[in-house]
């Protein structure tokens, strides 16, 4: 899930076939004595047929992750307060309107969403990349229970990494947040805040 299936999709066929041609080599060394066909073509023939189910597959892969929609949630301390939610608030019309724009694709785009928008931090932790009025802002968040994506803590990024300091603070919302929800748990409290949302 960190890196995400687009990377998968474009490393996998490297990966897999360094290791596989030898096994390709000997099935159709066998085949070749059985049918008296040329070891070269059979080998070809077999990774045409592999490179097809590999493709295929990954394909299929990649299009589930693309047609779906996540649900974006902010996190929410014991006291319900969200940093993340009250930043936003806090922002001109333009500056909240960006952000938003840049939710709305993360919401759309999932785990592939690429750079310059998003990019992997570590131990699951992401972070949304917004320019704003010449400041870089930075949202953490992680992925949850298949459907769910959490938006823990955000800060203006003054300095060229991102401070180890944010990272653990969004691990401790995750490890919170999972100690006291359980994946029906949350799907109840989503779907309750969307039907209060639409009142």
């Amino acid at each position: 899930m960190a890196e995400g299936p687009r990377r998968f999709v474009l490393g996998a066929p490297q990966r897999i076939y360094i290791c596989y041609i030898p096994f390709l080599f000997c099935t159709a060394l066998l085949h070749s004595r059985e049918k008296e066909q040329d070891v070269r073509s059979l080998v070809l023939e077999f990774l045409s047929q592999e490179i097809m189910t590999l493709a295929s597959t990954s394909y299929m892969a990649y299009y589930c992750c693309m047609s779906r929609s996540w649900k974006v949630i902010y996190y929410e301390d014991r006291n319900q307060t969200s940093e993340v939610f009250q930043f936003i608030q806090s922002q001109k019309c333009s500056s909240k309107a960006k952000i938003l724009s840049w939710l709305d694709l993360l919401e759309e785009k999932g785990p592939v969403l690429p750079r310059p928008y998003s990019d992997l931090l570590r131990d699951g932790i992401h972070e949304l990349r917004i320019k704003l009025s010449a400041r870089q802002v930075r949202i953490l968040y992680f992925f949850c229970y298949k459907d769910f994506i959490v938006l823990t803590n955000c800060f203006f990024k003054n300095v060229k990494r991102v401070p180890e300091k944010e990272i653990s603070k969004a691990i401790a919302c995750r490890s919170d947040l999972l100690s006291r929800y359980t994946e029906k748990d949350l799907m109840e409290a989503y779907d309750e805040n969307v039907k209060t949302s639409d009142k």
